[in-house]
């Protein structure tokens, strides 16, 4: 009895170390060599496409058909920003601000692309100055870039602004003001605007001086407005059909979701060389930058670079004058 326990006991262990386990398919890893869209993508970037720039920086930042690649990214971003792209200089400067650890250029793009009406980076602008993050804390300037954001069609930008409202308890903004501006934006389509407006109408609000009345009608009106965008955006979803929604990697889409306006003028840039590692101040103020670098300035005209040395003392002022979509050489 034991002698037949014993010899299926080893039948069943060599079966097992015959036929080992199955796990999961392996995943197979991005391919070395550039698939066909990836290499149309560089092709058209290389002959100055600032779309296709963007559209490749993106897959290089998440693996899409490509190894992830955060220096090339980078440096694609870069490059369509170059060519007044609005949407690179987005990339490039959420990339300066989380991966390098780079505010105050970062700061530049956003500012640059604020006043182009790129409403995201108006809202990550207002997040840096309620922050503080570069400088002081700002609420009011944080509060005046959502708005912006908000009266130009930005969800986000709506919510922040309702958020910074209500933190600041009314103090930094007339009531009117704030009605007026959930008016446009619950028009507009956002649903948070009218159930905020319909909970200011249910039982009336006084702040600064001011009064709202109630007007329950109204408020229910507003809460029904709220509910069918709601359920307009859900089945939009569910069906894929959402004109809002943007798909992964179509740029064009997003320029044309995101961007009413055309950019006014390109960014300029000082192309600096001299002793290497010095750090690199435009204005007196430091660009978290050392030489050689190519040192953005989201403003035309006259500007003043100055290096800093490993002692921390600072060089001469070198005046450079730069035009819109310009690169002016300096050398120290």
């Amino acid at each position: 009895m034991r002698r037949i326990l014993f010899i299926s006991l080893f039948a069943f262990v060599t079966a097992c170390s015959a036929t080992p386990m199955q796990g999961p398919p392996p995943v197979d890893p991005p391919p070395d060599e550039p698939t066909d869209v990836v290499a149309e993508l560089k092709a058209a970037c290389d002959a100055d496409d600032a779309a296709s720039c963007v559209n490749l920086a993106l897959r290089f930042e998440r693996g899409d058909g490509v190894r992830p690649n955060q220096e090339e990214a980078l440096s694609l971003y870069e490059k369509g920003c170059k060519l007044g792209n609005a949407h690179a200089c987005y990339g490039e400067g959420m990339m300066l601000l989380y991966e390098k650890n780079n505010p105050i250029r970062a700061h530049l793009l956003f500012e640059y692309t604020c006043k182009a009406k790129h409403w995201p980076s108006c809202v990550v602008l207002g997040d840096l100055h309620r922050e503080g993050r570069l400088m002081k804390q700002d609420e009011k300037e944080a509060l005046s870039l959502y708005k912006i954001a908000c009266e130009g069609g930005s969800k986000r930008g709506c919510d922040q602004y309702i958020k910074a409202v209500w933190t600041a308890s009314g103090q930094l903004v007339r009531l009117q003001e704030f009605v007026d501006t959930l008016e446009g934006a619950c028009q507009g389509g956002h649903a948070g605007a009218c159930v905020e407006l319909a909970s200011l109408y249910t039982s009336g609000v006084r702040w600064t001086g001011d009064e709202l009345a109630a007007d329950k009608d109204k408020a229910q009106s507003l809460r029904t407005r709220a509910a069918q965008l709601r359920r307009v955006a859900q089945v939009a979803d569910d069906f894929g059909t959402d004109p809002v929604k943007i798909p992964e990697g179509d740029v064009k889409t997003f320029e044309e979701a995101t961007t009413p306006a055309k950019f006014p003028f390109k960014p300029g840039y000082i192309v600096i060389s001299g002793p290497n590692g010095a750090k690199i101040f435009v204005d007196g103020v430091s660009t978290q930058q050392v030489v050689p670098a190519n040192v953005l300035v989201i403003e035309g005209g006259p500007h003043v670079v100055r290096l800093q040395d490993a002692d921390g003392n600072l060089g001469k002022e070198v005046w450079v004058f730069v035009a819109s979509g310009q690169s002016t050489e300096v050398t120290f």
